[in-house]
């Protein structure tokens, strides 16, 4: 007697704890229960650079469909296993059974049929022909003898290949890859998601890009399922359960995080925890801005202007982070209130030893062309030897007077107040040229 009492015990908690880990909206048989049972961890497909739907950050899965994926994994009670790679060994993985199943695959090519059981689609992507700002491809027919970057593996190859023989087609194994391409003249247009193509131009500066048109692909190679390995149907029918019970608020909430600023949400998921601790702990820092450095950073009319503070209005939108900027001050007095931490950041500045001494710096984010100026007519130089026992002005504090000095010790250094007493300088002859 006690013996069955202690068998329909443990048979009763056995029987509640899996029924507590599934949600309650989920009507799964024995067998479909039994075979979760059995398989607790699934492993599952990651792209390694499909921003914003399947990417991975420092070996952490990111994105749409990997926000889907655990959904449904929280809702069926198991675990995922990520297995990164490019989308066409991830195809090779499901084929060999190396992983269980895939994610963001459309029924465009039969070969996966052979080895693959869609679930119900689950999401629509929107393919965009994105080439160089002057360009004047606006459609598929106006790429005849020309060439198109494409990444391996994808329906949208496999349709330009098949539909468009005339377009020579280079194929790549990412997005970023295939952009570059057409951004440095490699291609004269690429075929990417539309998010995923505003995505990198944002993130990689590819400012010589724009998406010209969309591109419409027959046959549901935008519409996108979880696929399986063919020996798992079981699993497919589980899948399809799953993701009949996920409701309206649940599908708005991964929209809101990952589609309405893809971008922005990208940038603060690649924070790590101190990161992110650091934000809410120092929501504001103080900037010092120049008065006089047009384009780059500068007051005009009261008002700071020029490209670092674009790129400070960037870094509030991507970062949550409020810069408070300081005006008014000459360069060199900025950089004496930097080192006694009286500013947090300069927004726009030279590398130099000196200077890291009491900066820490970023990397780069915009090269900038140095010349020497002088008057109209005076006697021309050909290199800065030329100017040995001469004067050039350079304001206080700027880089090139540290180099100069360091370099060509017989060149002498007029430090002036600001750009405009260099200029100043070179025009009442008391230098030579302006650096």
């Amino acid at each position: 007697m006690n013996f069955y009492k202690t068998f329909f015990t443990f048979f009763f908690l056995f029987q509640s704890s899996l029924l507590f880990a599934l949600d309650s909206n989920i009507d799964l048989t024995v067998q479909e229960k039994d075979f979760l049972a059995k398989h607790k961890t699934v492993k599952v497909s990651n792209v390694l650079d499909w921003a914003p739907y399947d990417y991975n950050i420092n070996g952490i899965p990111k994105g749409y469909s990997v926000d889907y994926m655990k959904l449904l994994a929280d809702k069926l009670g198991i675990e995922l296993e990520f297995v990164p790679t490019t989308w066409e060994n991830s195809l090779e993985n499901l084929k060999n059974k190396k992983i269980d199943m895939i994610h963001t695959i459309s029924k465009s090519d039969k070969k996966r049929l052979e080895y693959t059981l869609f679930t119900k689609p689950y999401l629509n992507i929107r393919y965009s022909l994105i080439t160089q700002n002057n360009s004047k491809i606006k459609t598929l027919d106006d790429l005849k003898h020309k060439k198109i970057a494409l990444v391996k593996g994808w329906t949208s190859t496999k349709f330009i290949k098949e539909n468009y023989p005339n377009i020579e087609v280079i194929e790549k194994n990412s997005s970023k890859e295939i952009l570059n391409d057409v951004a440095f003249g490699n291609a004269d247009a690429a075929i990417d998601d539309f998010i995923t193509a505003n995505y990198f131009i944002t993130k990689e500066l590819l400012n010589n890009l724009t998406i010209r048109s969309s591109i419409d692909i027959p046959n549901s190679h935008n519409i996108l399922h979880l696929g399986v390995r063919d020996d798992w149907g079981i699993l497919n029918e589980i899948l399809n359960k799953a993701i009949a019970s996920i409701t309206e608020d649940e599908i708005l909430s991964i929209n809101n995080k990952w589609m309405l600023d893809s971008f922005s949400q990208i940038v603060l998921e690649e924070f790590t925890k101190n990161e992110k601790e650091f934000i809410k702990t120092h929501p504001v820092v103080t900037v010092g801005g120049e008065m006089d450095w047009p384009p780059f950073d500068y007051v005009q009319n009261g008002k700071y202007q020029g490209i670092a503070k674009d790129y400070l209005d960037l870094l509030e939108k991507y970062t949550g982070l409020q810069f408070d900027v300081k005006t008014g001050y000459t360069w060199n007095e900025l950089l004496q209130m930097a080192q006694n931490k009286q500013l947090d950041m300069l927004p726009m500045i030279y590398f130099s030893k000196d200077r890291e001494k009491f900066l820490n710096f970023t990397s780069n984010y915009l090269n900038v062309r140095n010349y020497l100026y002088t008057l109209k007519g005076a006697q021309e130089f050909s290199k800065l030897d030329d100017l040995n026992g001469k004067t050039i002005a350079v304001p206080k504090g700027f880089a090139q007077a540290e180099i100069i000095k360091k370099e060509y010790p017989k060149i002498n250094i007029l430090e002036a107040k600001s750009v405009l007493d260099s200029i100043d300088a070179v025009v009442t002859k008391k230098s030579r040229c302006i650096y």
